[in-house]
């Protein structure tokens, strides 16, 4: 059986939560890491020219080994929208349609 996850949140011991598939509580962590984010967006010239291609490097090489694949067979793309749309005209189909 799983044990208590509780100590991972920001959760009053009287408080049960019920809502997860809509508004789940974030981890601590993940509140934390939220926190460096923004707080790194608040001061953009500090960062080191070459973040965001280790970003990317990080994110394909994660998405790869979740399915099994090489970094080179995963793209990633600024929305959903775009991928898409890059998705169906490689399929032919028309911007238009």
């Amino acid at each position: 059986m799983l044990e208590s996850q509780r100590p991972l949140f920001d959760m009053p011991r009287e408080v049960c939560c019920l809502n997860a598939a809509a508004w789940s509580p974030l981890p601590i962590s993940s509140q934390e890491a939220g926190r460096v984010g923004v707080a790194r967006k608040g001061q953009p010239w500090k960062l080191d020219p070459q973040l965001h291609a280790q970003q990317i490097a990080r994110a394909r090489n994660a998405a790869a080994r979740l399915i099994g694949a090489a970094p080179d067979d995963v793209a990633l793309v600024p929305s959903v929208s775009y991928g898409v749309a890059t998705a169906a005209r490689l399929f032919g189909i028309p911007a238009s349609a």
